[in-house]
């Protein structure tokens, strides 16, 4: 999905998403729309193009030059039933990690919406919510000291 924060349309003719492969076609897809004043394009793009972990989407314009890009690294990696959406519609810093984030929630042609997924691995549960105290001797069967 593509975004213009701008108050005049946007023409993507000519313009292209790819990811960074080494080898073979980049193009993940060629837009021919135009984006309206603070409006989204949804882009449909080839089935299983991308492969996340350490792939990249890049928007380039007519000419070449690299518009926008995101990589798939670290926090930003996506598993099943779950999306890249850029934080905060329009905004970017040019830095991966405080742009985008990780969602539950896709948001196709609306302002996104960040619901972060479930930490799959939660601090445990029961009795490790306070500081934790050697047992007493005597628990062991020892006399006092």
């Amino acid at each position: 999905e593509l975004y213009n924060p701008t108050t005049s349309s946007l023409d993507l003719t000519g313009g292209i998403l790819c990811n960074n492969r080494a080898s073979g076609a980049c193009t993940i897809a060629a837009p021919t729309s135009t984006i309206g004043p603070k409006g989204w394009l949804v882009v449909f793009a080839k089935s299983n193009y991308l492969k996340n972990a350490g792939d990249s989407v890049v928007l380039k314009s007519p000419d070449g030059t690299i518009v926008d890009q995101m990589t798939y690294v670290g926090t930003l990696v996506p598993k099943n039933d779950q999306a890249i959406a850029r934080k905060i519609d329009g905004v970017d810093t040019d830095n991966d990690s405080a742009d985008w984030a990780v969602t539950t929630q896709a948001t196709p042609g609306a302002a996104n919406t960040i619901v972060a997924p479930a930490n799959p691995n939660p601090p445990p549960s029961g009795g490790n919510s306070g500081p934790v105290s050697a047992p007493s001797p005597s628990s062991y069967g020892l006399p006092p000291s």
